[in-house]
């Protein structure tokens, strides 16, 4: 991702470029000032019941020499109770005593037409003035920059800003946001949503937990009155008075045709079946890339002609578009739509458009050879509509989670029948199918309990159903899933020793009939498929850690991290943990303390509770291995904590205060050193597989 504030490092060229040469000044006239007057003292005093003796402390500062006579500085207050108001090297006056309920007036200060002013506050009598607050830091900011919202992934009615001290030292970010249909920040008083600053000598890191900003603003003049607290409610007080650069946004660029010198296709094979990365050059090395996933017909050979598009998932957020043509700098591509059509001659069209995050638009119609599609045999046409075929299975597999892991009425036996005796839809055989048949029913056994099951479109997971969204049929043909449909209705009947399921095609309303006898036992039935007896309280260290980076992957505006630790990293053995977190996007990297998602009110900051899905363990768990294959020994994290340390010595800890679904703790510390830790695009180019783990048998 893009974090908020990676313009930080560059501030301090980016307002020199940004800064113009100053005009040589006039010469003064008659009518010039000569001096700037500036308040050196608070704008606002307090004074007990008491009364007493009050101080204002100014500068004038020379700003030419003119010749002609100098206005002189005054002050006045209207009030009857402030008297004796005194200018001198100082304004000082005298606050008579309180008998009253609480009053307060201003000092009003004057320079010719320069002026400010001073509010005077005195509490009742009996009353208590509030005390000043204490600031463990205060400083004075001299510039400041506004990031564009598109870069920053904020609202367009957000505003991140960014200042630096004079010193080019203090480096301070906010974010702030006003009303929906301010394009620019005005005049008000606002609650910060997020702040941290960076100060380079000595070096050191300031989190803020909460705030608030005073903003003045006259003409393109803007003040700010920062007040932070940090997780200890240590209060920061931060000031700056000046134009806030790039506050307007940039107009969004016209339209433009781009017509690619050449399109090539690319697939790794650990990818997903049907998806391609489709790369539009715009000269010899540089492309806009388009990570696409075939969903009509998806094969290993060539993208099928259609319709993709970003709104519907076929055109993926792993998308790349060439910003600036001189650095080959990259953004996120954030609107897309590209129709694709094969023509006889072996070229193809594409016509569509895709958009950048900072507005360009890109308009394309293309016509060529696509390098890297294949067609021919080995990407066969799907078949006709209407045909339906009876298939007799020699093999059965099954998978059981009982209904306490799966959070469903009745216990779920997934079950595999297939012509391939390992029955594995994860590296399926070539010619080979695979009925896959989501089943439910409230016995506990390891065989699949005789009953019928009858097609549930809700996937209400109640005893007697055959669940709608697991359940399909995929046929193997020259390698690529030819048919590969799912379920609309139909019947599973298990007698002893025998299946028969009438199953009807979502896509073609056609009935399939299977037919499988023989053993109906399996390995992990009767709530065998893991668990742990007991507490566990973990003390593990040189473990290896990975860490692997999915931006904002549920797309609930927080950053996701996906996090596996091994105790024998080389042989895959051991304790094994797998965490799924939710970070903040404004945050640098994935340390912190994390509470389950079931116990939060937001999403930065939580951890998915670990759950069975498709025969994978999802979210987050504790489990032992044995070279790469889960054992017996598993827990599911449904609630508690996990805080990731980064140590002083480069290691990492994992410290876990977590309950498992059945109420056992898992608490500990495991420590190691990061193996792997992968960022965004780079994901998919350096072939790192799917968010799956470890898959249950």
């Amino acid at each position: 991702m893009k974090k908020l504030f990676y313009l930080l490092l560059a501030l301090p060229m980016m307002l020199a470029a940004c800064t113009e040469k100053p005009e040589p000044a006039p010469a003064p006239t008659p009518d010039e000032k000569s001096y700037e007057l500036s308040i050196t003292s608070a704008l606002e005093m307090n004074f007990e019941a008491e009364g007493g003796n009050g101080v204002i402390t100014y500068e004038l500062k020379e700003v030419t020499r003119a010749s002609q006579p100098q206005p002189k500085v005054a002050a006045t207050c209207e009030a009857e109770w402030v008297s004796d108001v005194t200018v001198a090297e100082n304004i000082t006056f005298v606050v008579a005593a309180n008998e009253g309920a609480a009053r307060d007036t201003k000092v009003v200060v004057t320079y010719g037409e320069q002026s400010f002013e001073v509010a005077v506050k005195q509490v009742a009598k009996g009353e208590q003035p509030e005390p000043e607050p204490e600031y463990v830091m205060e400083a004075e900011f001299a510039a400041a920059m506004r990031i564009p919202s598109e870069e920053a992934d904020i609202a367009d009615n957000a505003f991140a800003i960014i200042f630096v001290d004079d010193a080019e030292n203090k480096e301070l970010g906010i974010v702030v946001t006003g009303a929906e249909e301010d394009t620019v920040l005005k005049a008000g008083e606002y609650t910060i949503d997020f702040a941290e600053m960076s100060v380079y000598e000595p070096e050191a890191e300031y989190e803020f937990v909460s705030g608030d900003v005073t903003v003045g603003l006259e003409g393109d003049i803007y003040s700010f009155d920062i007040v932070l607290a940090d997780a200890e409610e240590a209060l920061y007080h931060f000031t700056y008075e000046g134009v806030v650069l790039d506050m307007e946004p940039a107009e969004k660029p016209e339209p433009q045709d781009f017509n690619p010198v050449k399109v090539e296709a690319y697939r790794a094979d650990s990818w997903d079946l049907g998806n391609f990365e489709l790369d539009l050059y715009i000269n010899d090395e540089l492309y806009h890339a388009l990570d696409m996933q075939d969903m009509i017909n998806p094969n290993d050979g060539h993208l099928t002609a259609g319709v993709y598009s970003m709104a519907e998932g076929s055109i993926t957020e792993w998308s790349n578009f060439v910003w600036d043509l001189e650095t080959g700098e990259g953004a996120y591509v954030v609107d897309a739509e590209i129709a694709l059509s094969h023509n006889d001659d072996g070229t193809s069209t594409i016509v569509g458009f895709i958009e950048s995050e900072y507005g360009d638009h890109l308009d394309i119609d293309w016509t060529g050879v696509v390098a890297g599609f294949v067609f021919g045999g080995a990407t066969p046409e799907p078949p006709t509509p209407g045909e339906g075929f009876d298939f007799t299975a020699p093999y059965f597999a099954c998978e059981y989670y009982s209904a306490g892991s799966m959070g469903t009425p009745a216990n779920n036996y997934y079950i595999i029948l297939s012509d391939d005796e390992a029955c594995n839809t994860q590296n399926p055989a070539n010619d080979a199918t695979y009925v896959m048949l989501d089943l439910y029913s409230a016995l506990e056994q390891a065989s699949l309990p005789i009953g019928t099951y009858t097609f549930d479109a809700n996937d209400s997971g109640e005893d007697g159903t055959l669940g709608c969204y697991y359940s399909s049929v995929m046929v193997m043909v020259d390698g690529v899933p030819s048919p590969w449909f799912g379920i609309a209705g139909g019947t599973v009947t298990v007698t002893e020793g025998k299946i028969y399921a009438e199953l009807v095609r979502e896509d073609n309303g056609d009935t399939v009939t299977v037919t499988y006898e023989g053993d109906l036992t399996f390995g992990n039935g009767g709530g065998s498929e893991g668990g742990i007896e007991g507490d566990v309280e973990l003390n593990v260290t040189g473990a290896g850690i990975h860490a692997e980076y999915y931006m904002d992957y549920y797309d609930v505006g927080s950053d996701n991290w996906w996090i596996t630790v091994y105790e024998d990293d080389a042989n895959m053995s051991g304790v094994y943990l797998q965490f799924d977190i939710l970070s903040s996007v404004y945050a640098d990297d994935w340390r912190g303390e994390y509470i389950s998602l079931n116990e939060a009110s937001a999403y930065d900051y939580t951890f998915v509770p670990g759950e069975v899905s498709g025969g994978y363990l999802t979210g987050s768990w504790y489990a032992i291995l044995d070279n790469g294959d889960l054992t017996d020994t598993s827990a599911a994290l449904v609630s508690g904590t996990v805080e990731f340390v980064f140590n002083e010595d480069g290691s990492k800890s994992v410290v876990l205060d977590c309950v498992d679904n059945a109420g056992n703790k898992i608490t500990g510390t495991v420590t190691g050193t990061l193996s792997a830790e992968t960022l965004s695009a780079s994901v998919k180019r350096n072939h790192i597989p799917v968010k799956r783990s470890m898959v249950v048998r």
